[in-house]
């Protein structure tokens, strides 16, 4: 028998727009205070982030270079719960 490491990670799904009441790019990249990739934006600008490993920071969303193409939000989740999705509404800055 072989045995495999494996690390269970919360999905949190967080319905993102801009300060302008945009959408955020499908594809950006989200990344937690440490650096570390938490997910990406998919359709209707939700990201998909189930790297986070702590229970609040703040995420950046990036979607090319140049600080016109990022914008970041602070956020409070969850993190003892892994059974139930959460979902919360953000407005990246």
């Amino acid at each position: 028998m072989i045995d495999f490491e494996t690390k269970r990670n919360r999905l949190v799904l967080f319905n993102l727009t801009r300060t302008n009441g945009e959408l955020l790019p499908m594809a950006s990249e989200a990344y937690d205070e440490q650096g570390q990739f938490v997910g990406y934006v998919v359709q209707n600008g939700v990201l998909f982030a189930g790297g986070l490993q702590q229970p609040k920071g703040t995420i950046k969303v990036s979607w090319g270079n140049g600080e016109q193409n990022q914008c970041h939000f602070d956020y409070s989740v969850n993190l003892d719960n892994a059974t139930q999705m959460q979902q919360y509404e953000k407005v990246c800055q």
